[in-house]
């Protein structure tokens, strides 16, 4: 119901049916559906408000939180890694909604920030350097975007066009 009120557009009846509902049915779903939308809805007030009522928050809430809230994203990420595992969706979250917002230096500085922890997860690399060149393009800034892909092709040689090809 919380989903299909934010597929129709209605964030506040979405947030208002959230808080109605008993804490035992607040789970992973319901609380990714009301911040979700949200976030679509400009309730970032309260979507902030729900997130921090969440005891548990697993990876996909702190990417969903990570997605609108920038200036503390970083901070929920770090939090988050503390206890538990490093998380690559996490920063796609961030280089998604600095997508939506074309917010180009945010999204450098988590692109070249998600390099460090995951060297070994190549697609994951690669799928953040698509979105990065993505907001570029959208910027009209494309000397910026040959340089990352042949940045990538140099780093990752043959791989970097294996890798592309099945993401697209």
């Amino acid at each position: 119901m919380i989903n299909s009120y934010g597929r129709s557009h209605m964030g506040s009846e979405a947030v208002d049916l959230y808080r109605k509902m008993p804490n035992n049915l607040h789970d992973e779903i319901s609380s990714i559906c009301v911040l979700n939308d949200s976030s679509h809805a400009s309730l970032l007030d309260q979507a902030y408000s729900i997130f921090n009522t969440i005891s548990r928050k697993t990876e996909q809430i702190v990417a969903i939180m990570s997605s609108f809230l920038f200036d503390e994203a970083q901070q929920l990420i770090e939090v988050y890694e503390k206890s538990n595992p490093l998380c690559s969706s996490m920063y796609m979250a961030i280089l998604s909604g600095a997508r939506n917002s074309r917010d180009s230096i945010l999204s450098e500085k988590m692109y070249r920030r998600m390099k460090i922890p995951f060297p070994d997860e190549k697609e994951a690399v690669v799928s953040g350097s698509i979105r990065l060149c993505n907001i570029y393009s959208s910027l009209g800034d494309h000397e910026e975007v040959e340089d990352i892909r042949f940045n990538q092709i140099k780093e990752l040689g043959k791989k970097f066009k294996e890798i592309y090809r099945g993401l697209k």
